[in-house]
């Protein structure tokens, strides 16, 4: 046993996890997922955290000593300053916890979104406009068709005229003269 003696660390915290699978719900039959209404986590009509897991994990700890791998159940009767190494240990992010995280991390039902590019480094302008989700008209005019909507100032006008006369009345292409704000 080197270890010990080069480093001087000669006690360990052990982490055992156990991994168990989760028996199936109702006698193998699997029903509908069940649909997503509201864009939360843990609550009624959200994701749901557990939906999906197959497994649960048990973790025991233990305390072992070296050189002589002498092995002890961990405790919080133990020493203080082991209890704080432990407790600092269990505290910190270990890499399947980190490796979770950077894996969900831009997913939304499974899929992952990805940025791009003409989002990348898109002006979102700071104006207090709401845009309602229904009921639109040109800023300008009153037109309902052939509206365009720039993601920089919120703005919502109608779109280029075309060669018979219908169409819109040109104010996002005016807009975009008089800001210069771009239209992906």
């Amino acid at each position: 046993m080197e270890f010990p003696e080069k480093t001087k660390n000669a006690v360990f915290l052990h982490i055992r996890r156990l991994k168990t699978e989760i028996p199936p719900e109702s006698g193998g039959v699997e029903g509908p997922e069940k649909k997503i209404t509201r864009l939360a986590i843990g609550i009624e009509g959200g994701f749901d955290p557990g939906a999906g897991k197959k497994y649960t994990y048990e973790e025991n700890y233990s305390i072992v000593v070296l050189p002589g791998f002498q092995t002890m159940p961990y405790s919080t009767k133990l020493p203080q300053p082991v209890v704080n190494s432990v407790s600092a240990i269990l505290a910190a992010d270990s890499a399947m916890k980190k490796a979770e995280k950077s894996s969900l991390t831009g997913t939304w039902d499974g899929e992952v979104r990805h940025v791009s590019a003409c989002a990348k480094d898109l002006l979102q302008l700071d104006n207090g406009r709401k845009i309602p989700p229904s009921g639109w008209k040109c800023d300008k005019c009153e037109l309902t068709t052939n509206l365009w909507l720039n993601l920089t100032d919120g703005a919502v006008l109608c779109g280029r005229r075309f060669f018979d006369g219908s169409g819109g009345n040109d104010h996002a292409v005016l807009h975009y003269k008089e800001t210069g704000y771009p239209w992906p």
